[in-house]
Formats: structure tokens, sequence, C-alpha cells
């Protein structure tokens, strides 16, 4: 579990990704984030452990070779779904406890929602039939993704074993 009181600068959100102050600004500025302690004119930028975790995913994508251009893909189709859903199925004061689902999502969960997912108010699904198939075909289409990157992780994690099996080698104990 994330502690949301950390709140960590620009060179410690560089030095421990590995990324130059000019990289996490640039994913800052291609994403559009909004503006997350400015770092004007002798002000320092901080970020808090959400946002710091945001970068860390996008920089674990970008090791699997997804472009940026990919990676904001996902964040955007992220970011539609949660408001879409906020728009036509809002958990509100009429919600139920019962009727409160989550569609879990990669990126966005611990910035935008809940530490569960997107939340949305299933029983208003029942009653917007083409909004729910709408929102039934975002998500088809958001897992589909997921699934390539799960493949792209799977072949990452073999040429480690790999690497590991050669490593190994060296010192004869393979």
């Amino acid at each position: 579990m994330l502690n949301r009181d950390i709140k960590y600068t620009l060179s410690e959100v560089g030095a421990q990704l590995g990324l130059s102050h000019a990289w996490v600004k640039k994913i800052e500025k291609y994403f559009k984030f909004p503006p997350w302690g400015s770092g004007r004119r002798g002000k320092k930028s901080y970020y808090s452990a959400q946002q710091f975790e945001l970068f860390r995913k996008i920089v674990m994508l970008r090791r699997l070779d997804l472009g940026l251009e990919d990676i904001k893909g996902i964040y955007d189709a992220e970011k539609e779904i949660l408001h879409f859903a906020d728009k036509y199925f809002p958990v509100d004061g009429e919600t139920e406890p019962e009727d409160v689902r989550c569609i879990v999502v990669y990126l966005i969960t611990n910035v935008f929602c809940t530490s569960g997912g997107i939340e949305h108010d299933s029983a208003k699904c029942k009653k917007r039939r083409a909004e729910t198939e709408k929102l039934e075909e975002m998500i088809r289409e958001y897992e589909g993704v997921i699934k390539i990157i799960l493949e792209r992780i799977d072949s990452y994690c073999q040429k480690l074993k790999e690497e590991r099996g050669d490593l190994k080698a060296i010192l004869g104990s393979r």
C-alpha cells in the first residue's frame, strides 16, 4: 500500500526511476498531466506517492519497448473509461453499497480513482442499455491491449531467464 503522505522531489523521481529532470517533465507535458508541484521560479516540484507510482508504471512500460504514444493511448483509454463511468453511472448518494462495482485499470488507479479501480453504479447500468454496451466495448478493447502487454512481459521474462542461465553458466552453476 502506498504511503499517501510521502512527497518526492523532481530529483528523487528522476534518480529512483533512472530519468533525467527533462524526461520527467517531458512525460508530464506529453501526457498532459495536471500541473503537479509546478516547480516555477525557485519553487521545487513535488510529487505524491500516487504520482510517483504512475511515473514508475510508465517507465516499466517503456522498458517493454512500448513507445510514449502507445502508453499515452493506454492512459487516455483509462481516462475515457473513468469519465464515461462518472458521466453515466456515477456513484452518488443514491447508490447502494452492494451496487458499487470497480473496473480495474493499470495506470491511473492511484492518481484519479480509488485503489480498487474506477467505481461505477451497476444498478444504473441496468437502466442505460446503450451506454452499458458502450462501456463494455471500451473495457473489452482495454483488456485486449492489456493482453498484448502481458505477452510482452512474458517474452521479457523469458529473455531474463535465458540471460540468468548464461550468467550462471559462467559461474559453473547452470
